[in-house]
């Protein structure tokens, strides 16, 4: 039961949010908002992000545009994946002990996407594949 962190946009943040804790079984502890939604939308989106998980603990949601206090906020936690852009990758794999990355957001510097997303059933398989090729290493 792995513990993970989400940095993403608010629509992306939710389906990795859900699909991870309760397709995957794993533990959220903290999910960062990085789009900044209007104030009126926030309740509902710490609502999708929280209530209906399988999960037994909640994420903590925090709605933040800044990197370096997004990086501030990462070191508080110590999470085994962070679902990211680029932008988080060194603090996942150099700062925090060797915290598995994957990058489900832009930028996206260690890449090159053009048919690939982690919607639907498919996504869902695509975000498995490639959270086990990170994993495992190449075969």
């Amino acid at each position: 039961h792995a513990y993970y962190a989400v940095v993403a946009d608010s629509s992306t943040a939710i389906a990795i949010n859900r699909y991870s804790a309760n397709e995957l079984g794993f533990n959220p502890e903290i999910v960062i908002i990085t789009d900044d939604p209007p104030q009126q939308y926030r309740d509902e989106i710490v609502k999708s992000l929280t209530e209906g998980l399988e999960s037994v603990q909640k994420p903590r949601v925090v709605f933040e545009i800044d990197s370096h206090k997004i990086r501030l906020l990462l070191r508080e936690y110590t999470v085994q994946i962070i679902f990211g852009s680029s932008l988080e990758r060194y603090l996942a794999e150099k700062e925090l002990g060797g915290a598995l990355f994957l990058g489900i957001g832009f930028p996206a510097y260690d890449r090159l996407i053009i048919d690939r997303s982690y919607t639907g059933y498919r996504g869902g398989l695509n975000l498995l594949e490639d959270l086990m090729v990170k994993y495992g290493g190449p075969l």
